[in-house]
């Protein structure tokens, strides 16, 4: 339930909005308002920085392990 109180939540503060399928009305998309879209273009920039800065202490070859790490969960979840 936490997902779906996360998700009403996000719809109160005007951040999302929902949006049925027309095809399959059980399916529900969640779009990004323009509100939405202003708070992560504020928020993006600082959370790169982050995270440039915590990947900083990795050396380059481990960087790029990292990467192949991470491609190759992202490609297993996609499965």
């Amino acid at each position: 339930m936490a997902h779906k109180n996360s998700v009403n939540n996000l719809e109160k503060r005007g951040l999302v909005r929902r949006v049925r399928d027309e095809n399959d009305r059980r399916m529900i998309q969640m779009v990004l308002t323009d509100k939405g879209r202003e708070l992560i273009a504020a928020l993006f920039p600082g959370h790169v920085a982050s995270i440039v800065e915590e990947m900083g202490v990795l050396e380059p070859y481990e960087q790029e392990e990292l990467g192949r790490l991470c491609r190759k969960l992202g490609k297993m979840a996609a499965a």
